[in-house]
């Protein structure tokens, strides 16, 4: 099992969950998000790993949709930082 981070259309920032699915950074997933699923974007790879791994949700499926590239993703990071 991989732990990735997944950002949903949500000024929460990213949440972390479980796949067993070949990820990308930059590709879009469908998952479970509250009571409903939602569409998000692997937005990092990179684990925390200070949160127990039987509370965090699996990755339902990836959607067909091409990769954000990492010049957008470094962009919506920057203008992330600059307005928080």
């Amino acid at each position: 099992m991989q732990r990735v981070f997944v950002l949903f259309p949500v000024a929460l920032g990213a949440f972390e969950y479980l796949t067993d699915l070949p990820l990308r950074t930059g590709q879009f997933v469908e998952a479970p998000f509250g009571r409903k699923k939602a569409v998000g974007v692997v937005w990092s790879q990179k684990s925390a790993k200070d949160y127990p791994e039987e509370k965090l949700k699996k990755i339902d499926s990836i959607l067909p949709e091409p990769l954000l590239s990492e010049q957008t993703i470094n962009f919506v990071n920057w203008v992330a930082g600059y307005t928080l």
